[in-house]
């Protein structure tokens, strides 16, 4: 239980990841954690930020600096894609996400791939494609206590359904031949061989 629980005060209700819900009033009665919107259509969960205040005026992002985060971006924002506009795109290793115009580009490309090269393309992992806010600020406590490279949440090209970390060296060589040709190629974080960006349309 955080020190904001056990004062036992009132919050406004707001999403697991730190987003307000419509209603800014005042909760009379603590609220049950939620769920971000695109993450409960799939069964999952993004608790990141608590949603108790030490006061019922202090705002959700007056409550995520005070814990170290980023404040969350406004409702449609990076990592707030919303389910019905999210593409899935092949992935053995989970199921994984792109904006519209990228998957149908990432398909196209993984079919010529297979065709030209004999080279299937995918994710490393489910959170390799499309990231949540709430994804993000995890992988940006991971990267704050020495793990792998992420940028501050709500800036990531994930956020945007418009990246993919990828699972082998032998995808990313077959993404620098054929890529132009979809929209697709290396363009930032030079550090990480395997992250690719559609820069398409």
């Amino acid at each position: 239980m955080t020190a904001f629980a056990a004062a036992g005060v009132l919050a406004p209700a707001a999403w697991a990841d730190g987003t307000p819900l419509a209603s800014s009033e005042p909760s009379t009665a603590p609220q049950p954690t939620a769920t971000s919107a695109d993450d409960s259509e799939r069964g999952g969960t993004d608790a990141s930020t608590s949603s108790v205040a030490t006061q019922p005026a202090l705002q959700v992002a007056e409550l995520a600096r005070a814990n170290g985060l980023p404040p969350p971006p406004p409702p449609g924002g990076n990592g707030r894609l919303p389910f019905s506009q999210q593409v899935s795109i092949h992935s053995p290793r989970g199921p994984a996400y792109l904006a519209p115009s990228a998957a149908r580009a990432w398909e196209a490309m993984r079919q010529a791939s297979l065709r030209e090269l004999g080279v299937n393309l995918y994710p490393f992992g489910p959170d390799s494609a499309y990231r949540s806010y709430g994804k993000q600020v995890e992988a940006w406590r991971i990267f704050k206590a020495g793990g792998r490279e992420a940028a501050p949440p709500g800036t990531s090209a994930h956020g945007l359904g418009k990246a993919v970390d990828l699972a082998s060296l032998e995808m990313r060589n077959a993404i620098d031949k054929l890529g132009p040709r979809f929209g697709w190629a290396k363009t930032e974080v030079p550090s990480e061989w395997g992250h690719v960006n559609y820069v398409g349309g």
